[in-house]
């Protein structure tokens, strides 16, 4: 049963995911007495809320084989890396591995539980962001990762998924975030592509995102996840400038409406409100609730003309001021001190460090150290990254990729 357990895990990180689920239950039915038919038998039964396995094997928390050599230094206390500090080529390594293990036969990454607001038909749409993602941190990290081959197959496969329009789900929450990370992927996958032809269905992809976004965006600017907010609204204007940069126009009144609606949101004293418009005026935890997102949103408006480079330095000081708030919850799922929640985590480290191209030169070069120093203490006792465990690991890990190539740029 041990044997063809750990068979059945190989199949899911090839992408058989029908033959893995078929093993479990063969494991299941041949001995259900047997340990591993009790953790096959998991894998089998689905939640009644989202028709998803409960069982760790297709999300990402389940191995049969050793950990890294270096993660049996001591005994560890949670799933922290034990050891000593892992370089950033290991980082790469683990977590390139990991993203191409968790890819699936449809060519995406569905271990994200991500179902809040107010149901799993949002789901598919962060299935498509994380796919954007993780596509996008394989192609960055592709040149410091030894077997390249590995990598541009794990990306034609994620291509078709990320290009087939029908995985989105249309009029649901997050699919801002599906449009953003398929922008931000698919203008970098068009600058490495040297094939024209391929190169202009990209382009077509992208213009194609570009009006669906437009169509979207609410009369005041905002475009919403689960409600309208600015820290959405700043990283669907990340998506479209790059989409923009390699040639897809964009409208210029969405622009506009987007400068107005991240203007409404900041309040006197530089914070955004959570949701929409700012209003009245903000309270006492007010800048460290917008932490998180300050840098972001600020940097997007210094790019549209309605912002200065003294406004952005203040947003970076605010973020490491309440740095210590934001790290203490970085593994909740839930807002855990006031509006700084463990879900945005990772989210904020990327966008950081994405909105430090807008920093002066030394300046940016100090973000960026900084941002790089934490995260390498973060990595999980397997290489991999996560915040909110519904979210998942490729989730975490991908931006990890992302937030480190950044960085070290």
């Amino acid at each position: 049963a041990e044997a063809r357990y750990r068979l059945a895990l190989l199949r899911l990180q090839v992408g058989d995911e029908t033959g893995a689920m078929r093993s479990f239950q063969k494991i299941v039915q041949d001995d259900p007495w047997d340990r591993y038919a009790r953790k096959a038998q998991v894998n089998l039964l689905v939640g009644v809320d989202d028709g998803l396995s409960l069982g760790a094997s297709l999300f990402g928390y389940d191995r049969v084989t050793w950990l890294p050599e270096e993660a049996y230094s001591e005994l560890p206390i949670d799933t922290r890396w034990p050891g000593e500090q892992l370089t950033d080529q290991q980082l790469v390594d683990y977590g390139v591995r990991a993203l191409l293990a968790q890819q699936r036969a449809d060519g995406g990454w569905n271990d994200s539980r991500y179902a809040y607001c107010p149901d799993w038909r949002i789901t598919p749409n962060v299935w498509v962001a994380i796919t954007a993602l993780a596509c996008q941190a394989l192609l960055r990290q592709r040149d410091n990762f030894a077997d390249k081959g590995l990598i541009d197959d794990a990306l034609r496969r994620g291509d078709r998924y990320l290009l087939d329009p029908s995985r989105v789900n249309r009029g649901r929450n997050e699919d801002v975030y599906a449009d953003a990370y398929r922008l931000l992927y698919l203008a970098l996958r068009y600058q490495d592509e040297l094939d024209p032809e391929y190169r202009d269905r990209l382009h077509a992809a992208m213009s194609e995102i570009v009006a669906a976004a437009g169509a979207r965006q609410d009369e005041p600017g905002f475009w919403a996840h689960e409600y309208a907010n600015a820290f959405c609204t700043a990283a669907m204007v990340q998506g479209l400038q790059a989409a923009e940069a390699v040639g897809v126009a964009v409208p210029i009144r969405v622009y506009e409406k987007s400068k107005l609606a991240l203007l409404s949101a900041r309040a006197s004293d530089g914070s955004y409100a959570y949701g929409g418009t700012s209003r009245g005026e903000p309270g006492a935890d007010s800048l460290k609730d917008a932490s998180t997102r300050m840098p972001l949103c600020e940097a997007v408006l210094l790019t549209l003309g309605a912002s200065d480079s003294e406004r952005l330095n203040f947003a970076y000081e605010n973020f490491w001021r309440y740095y210590t708030r934001i790290e203490g919850v970085r593994r909740t799922d839930f807002h855990s001190d006031g509006q700084i929640a463990g879900f945005m985590f990772m989210y904020s480290l990327y966008h950081t460090a994405l909105a430090a191209d807008q920093l002066p030169r030394e300046r940016a070069q100090e973000a960026r150290r900084r941002l790089l120093g934490k995260l390498r203490t973060y990595p999980e006792m397997d290489g991999t990254f996560m915040d909110s465990d519904e979210l998942g690991r490729s989730y975490g890990t991908a931006m990890a990729l992302l937030t480190l190539a950044h960085c070290v740029k």
